[in-house]
């Protein structure tokens, strides 16, 4: 595999931890799709990270109503944004973190009236957070080593980079959800 590949990986798999990382801090018992990182025909990764419930309210004449939806979207600026803010804060070049990210920006745009600016500075205030490191890292080591990370094993290897957690855990929790039910025993017809 080349450089720029690998790269590109791994570039692509911290991206997407990062917006299943604010996800979960943000909204812990909102439903977190499946991570996944997969190369396009010029070799170069993708990956996707989905949340199956869209940010949408009811308009709403009360101020206290109004302010707690604003925040909500302003939330959802910085989710959209942390893609791009966990690239950054792993040290890759902004325009390579950029690269990526033009759809996300986008979204981030539409949720706020918060100038693009000051959500890419919360994502990235966000991702520097030693736990939410912890967490990328942890959530982009699984993505490259297996492609795709089931939903219902986000949250735990969260857990794991938050200590809540031990990888002896996980491991009996892969193993649990992997095992297929043993066949009922066949009994031989008998001669007749």
């Amino acid at each position: 595999m080349s450089k720029r590949r690998v790269l590109s990986s791994r570039s692509t798999a911290i991206h997407e931890a990062g917006h299943a990382v604010a996800c979960y801090r943000f909204w812990p018992t909102r439903y977190v799709g499946d991570l996944t990182i997969v190369e396009d025909r010029e070799n170069n990764a993708a990956g996707s990270h989905e949340t199956l419930e869209a940010l949408e309210f009811p308009w709403s004449d009360d101020s206290e109503e109004q302010a707690r939806q604003d925040a909500e979207f302003e939330k959802g600026a910085i989710y959209y944004c942390a893609g791009y803010a966990a690239t950054i804060v792993a040290g890759i070049p902004e325009a390579d973190a950029a690269r990526g990210a033009w759809s996300d920006f986008e979204r981030a745009e539409h949720c706020t009236r918060v100038p693009l600016a000051t959500s890419k500075q919360r994502a990235v205030e966000l991702m520097t957070r030693p736990e939410n490191v912890a967490a990328v890292t942890r959530l982009a080591d699984e993505l490259i080593a297996r492609g795709t990370i089931p939903s219902e094993e986000i949250d735990f290897l969260i857990d794991i980079a938050d200590g809540n957690a031990t990888e002896e855990d996980y491991k009996r929790f892969v193993l649990l959800r992997n095992r297929a039910p043993s066949p009922d025993p066949v009994e031989d017809d008998p001669v007749e």
